[in-house]
């Protein structure tokens, strides 16, 4: 059942997340968006987004973690959700203070 797995790949996402393993991490998270494609659970879908943007930025992939974040925000932005949209802006102003583009930060 789906939301069995769903559960199991956040719980060995968090883990590898503790272990340092940030890519395995994204990685995880990624296959959690892939089996709720489709779905009504926007936020649950927008939380892994944002969670596999966030491992990546941890990991210093700031092009593939805003990419995450992109697709985050666009689908908060399609669903009229706003804590997913949050979670994106948060991650793409986050990428920004990491480049040093504080204005940038600001702004978002």
């Amino acid at each position: 059942d789906d939301i069995a797995r769903c559960k199991i790949l956040a719980a060995f996402a968090k883990a590898s997340h503790d272990r340092g393993m940030f890519v395995d991490a994204a990685g995880l998270y990624a296959r959690k968006v892939d089996l709720l494609a489709g779905s009504e659970q926007v936020e649950e879908v927008g939380g892994a987004m944002s969670n596999a943007g966030d491992c990546l930025r941890q990991a210093g992939k700031l092009a593939e973690a805003m990419t995450w974040y992109e697709r985050c925000k666009q689908l908060g932005s399609e669903h009229s959700s706003a804590r997913v949209l949050c979670d994106a802006l948060v991650g793409l102003a986050g990428i920004a203070e990491d480049q040093g583009r504080i204005v940038d930060a600001e702004a978002l």
